[in-house]
């Protein structure tokens, strides 16, 4: 694994983000393979099972145990489980938390962990508890009226027997004041000194129900222009369309790179997406076009304008559909704007989901102005 300690290499001059200079990768725990007595010792991937009454006991009187969490969902899923990490490090000081986890960069300069890695990362040194972590109150979101990372606290109190409050409604993400002072990567690579926001309109492959127009994508960076630079994100091989007037670093950031982007940036507008989960840790505003899929109450941070449609369609008159597929949607249409003329092409008639339908570009770009209309930002 990779220890919490390690430090970012030197800098060049003039603060430029050392990440063009193609940072190395995090290594792997250890390529030794195990030994038998290792290999018999199991994991538990069981959700159902919780720890021996001795281990939390350890736990509840404060003392030093070790434990390893995977999670091994999409970074989305892994930003939502930071806040837990926090609170239970928070409640018992005493845990040696390392952290086993898609995206592994985002525990870097994590105080509260111990040490972090891929989930296939080999540990040479089993932890005493090594759980494997999902959230089973996702199954409840439509009536619950709990948040995300309620379902990852929720689940770590039930599988360690034990409770502990929640310190912040923020996912905790972490900036060396190195990162900090490095040149941001816009005015690196664009030269662009000014204020921006982030934007993400492309879609997942295994969520394409996600995806709202492209051309009210485009309709939303043209009303603003002059007013807001928007820098253009998106992992490369996803579903993503350049947009024209955008700075593009579509397929250019890593993870510590986006991290960064959005440390620097005024706000965010984007899908249901990590992306807003990021943003909230840094306290800053999101835009996100959600349709009808998930309820907002599951979704949404303090500093998120949440455009849903929940309870306006019939498929979703109780809460979110939670279908991903484009075959799963029972209200398919073509939206009445696809024709409209951009700069450089006519897009094709495409049909998207009726509720992502429902939401304009000017109620994007609204929800985008209030911000500073509200004295919360400053042209």
């Amino acid at each position: 694994m990779a220890s919490i300690r390690s430090i970012y290499p030197k800098i060049d001059i003039n603060k430029a983000d050392p990440s063009e200079k193609k940072d190395k990768p995090i290594k792997a725990a250890s390529s030794r393979k195990p030994t038998q007595a290792q290999s018999n010792l199991s994991r538990d991937d069981d959700s159902n099972k919780s720890i021996s009454p001795v281990l939390r006991a350890k736990i509840i009187n404060n003392e030093v145990v070790t434990i390893t969490f995977r999670q091994e969902q999409c970074p989305g899923d892994v930003f939502a489980l930071t806040p837990a990490i926090r609170d239970l490090k928070s409640a018992f000081p005493n845990l040696h938390l390392r952290m086993q986890t898609t995206a592994p960069e985002i525990w870097e300069n994590n105080p509260y962990i111990t040490e972090f890695s891929s989930p296939t990362s080999f540990d040479p040194t089993p932890s005493e508890i090594d759980l494997k972590l999902g959230y089973p109150l996702i199954h409840e979101a439509n009536w619950c009226a709990k948040h995300f990372i309620h379902g990852f606290k929720e689940e770590i109190e039930r599988r360690l027997g034990v409770s502990f409050a929640m310190k912040g409604f923020k996912c905790d993400v972490h900036l060396s004041e190195q990162e900090q002072g490095w040149m941001n990567q816009v005015e690196q690579t664009f030269n662009y000194k000014g204020k921006f926001w982030v934007i993400n309109s492309g879609s997942k492959n295994d969520f394409p129900l996600k995806q709202w127009s492209h051309v009210r994508w485009q309709q939303v960076v043209d009303a603003l222009q002059g007013k807001i630079k928007f820098v253009q994100v998106g992992e490369g091989g996803h579903n993503h369309e350049p947009l024209h007037g955008t700075l593009n670093l579509l397929g250019k950031t890593d993870m510590r790179q986006l991290i960064r982007l959005c440390y620097h940036a005024q706000g965010a507008v984007c899908h249901v997406t990590m992306l807003n989960h990021l943003m909230s840790a840094f306290e800053k505003p999101c835009v996100v076009v959600a349709g009808g899929r998930e309820s907002s109450s599951w979704e949404a941070y303090n500093e998120t304008t949440y455009l849903d449609t929940v309870g306006n369609l019939n498929c979703c008159k109780s809460g979110g559909c939670w279908k991903s597929q484009i075959e799963e949607c029972v209200a398919m249409e073509t939206p009445d704007d696809w024709s409209i003329e951009n700069p450089n092409r006519v897009p094709p008639p495409r049909a998207y989901p009726k509720c992502m339908n429902l939401i304009t570009s000017a109620d994007v770009v609204r929800a985008i102005e209030r911000y500073y209309a509200g004295g919360r930002l400053e042209w």
